[in-house]
């Protein structure tokens, strides 16, 4: 999880304007990603990354996709996800 900024900024005040907004966006976007993810738990969802399936997948579930920052990620249904090939990192 990543430091909240808020607390660095009041620590230290003379940070950069840049590194503090950059610091934000992803504390941010982490706290929407876990926020997804709960949801996901409770509507009997998986939420899956899109650099981890493949077009096609994209293209059939792109009603359910939500951006968070710079990347997308898919609810898709645990049923279908067990069966989705999902690509290892490497």
């Amino acid at each position: 999880m990543p430091a909240n900024p808020y607390k660095v900024l009041y620590f230290n005040p003379s940070i950069p304007v840049v590194k503090f907004s950059k610091m934000v966006a992803k504390f941010q976007n982490y706290k929407e990603l876990k926020i997804l993810e709960k949801c996901a738990e409770l509507a009997n969802f998986t939420v899956l990354p899109s650099n981890k399936i493949n077009w096609y997948q994209r293209k059939k579930h792109k009603e359910r996709s939500f951006r968070i920052g710079t990347h997308v990620y898919y609810f898709i249904p645990n049923e279908i996800a067990k069966s989705i090939k999902v690509a290892e990192d490497e």
